[in-house]
């Protein structure tokens, strides 16, 4: 019988990597099917019942509260924080024939380099099929790191011609800050401290920014380059709107706290800036108005608590930082795959077995 968070691995590689999210009803699927999975489970355990119980009703609490209008939203998620917290408190077992692992990486790897060709053929820009390049920016960010983690870095050399033809300055900024954290100890060494200025940067830099193009530096073009430039020209009219729309928002939410501690909607439904053509550009932003202040003290405490190796924290503070600048990135199933293999428990048989499979 199949490990249940293998089996939710190969689900989540199927919709990001193999498919490149191109579909969303697949995505909602997978949602239910994963939060079935651990909720079966988990009901099925008798150690954890009761818990589970409790649980389910402290979320229900919780969503009916947030006095969401989109019932199938709301769902969603009430799912998410289920399988969220699943995640956190169950030790996942996930283990891997390495052979299997090694072809499993070619063929999405292949299916990376098919997807960007077919979708420029057919746009004239590189992405994966979701057609966005940032957001396909953040499945690679999230593969990459599955490659390191699993030991699998031979295979990020295939991955920089793809970083190259994507020009997606997110994730190349997102990987440098993963590699300083990562290959320096002295970061890790006080990164409680880095982590909480890393969330207060990612929290008030759109602030400050918007504070400084809107008193002082005024409108710039909207727009950006289509070239290798894009990577040197951070100050373009796409990232000055994305900052002011986004330090707007923040502003909002602050100013009116104790409104969004329980309540939430759609990032769809937000206000969008005066020409009412770009909605924000922050996942920081999508989440509280989508699950509320307590439900994103929530997120940051498990996020935080799984910090437990240089990679764990690496890995947590270039996922943030990639989602500053660009909304959807904490809210899909493919952040489920930061507590799968973080908080990933392997015995020494287990380990012994994937050795002798080799």
């Amino acid at each position: 019988m199949m490990n249940k968070y293998r089996f939710i691995f190969f689900i989540i590689c199927l919709d990001f990597f193999f498919l490149g999210n191109v579909s969303s009803t697949f995505s909602q699927f997978s949602r239910i099917l994963i939060f079935l999975i651990l909720f079966i489970s988990d009901l099925d355990t008798p150690k954890r019942s009761a818990s589970t119980i409790f649980l389910t009703l402290v979320l229900l609490i919780i969503s009916l509260l947030s006095f969401q209008t989109n019932i199938i939203l709301e769902i969603s998620s009430f799912m998410y924080m289920y399988i969220l917290l699943s995640l956190y408190q169950n030790k996942s077992s996930l283990v891997i024939n390495d052979k299997l692992l090694n072809n499993i990486f070619r063929l999405i790897i292949l299916s990376f380099y098919l997807q960007l060709f077919f979708m420029y053929f057919n746009t004239g820009v590189f992405s994966l099929l979701r057609g966005d390049r940032n957001h396909s920016g953040t499945i690679f960010l999230f593969f990459i790191l599955l490659l390191i983690y699993f030991n699998k870095k031979k295979y990020v050399y295939l991955m920089i011609p793809i970083l190259l033809l994507l020009l997606s300055r997110n994730v190349v900024f997102s990987l440098i800050i993963f590699i300083i954290l990562n290959y320096f100890k002295l970061f890790y060494n006080n990164k409680y401290i880095i982590t909480l200025l890393s969330f207060s940067v990612i929290i008030l830099l759109p602030l400050i920014v918007n504070f400084v193009f809107v008193t002082y530096l005024g409108d710039t073009a909207t727009g950006s380059e289509n070239d290798l430039s894009r990577f040197a020209n951070i100050k373009d009219g796409s990232n000055v709107l994305r900052f002011k729309i986004t330090g707007s928002q923040l502003d909002i939410l602050f100013s009116n706290f104790s409104d969004f501690i329980f309540n939430s909607q759609s990032i769809n439904d937000l206000t969008r800036d005066v020409e009412k053509s770009e909605m924000p550009h922050s996942s920081v932003v999508e989440f509280i108005y989508r699950f509320g202040f307590l439900r994103f003290i929530i997120f940051l405490f498990i996020c935080i608590r799984l910090i437990k190796s240089r990679f764990s924290f690496a890995m947590l503070i270039s996922i943030m930082f990639a989602g500053a600048i660009i909304h959807n990135v904490y809210t899909l199933n493919l952040f489920f795959l930061f507590l799968i293999i973080n908080n990933n428990y392997e015995s020494k048989i287990q380990r012994a077995n994937v050795m002798l499979q080799k």
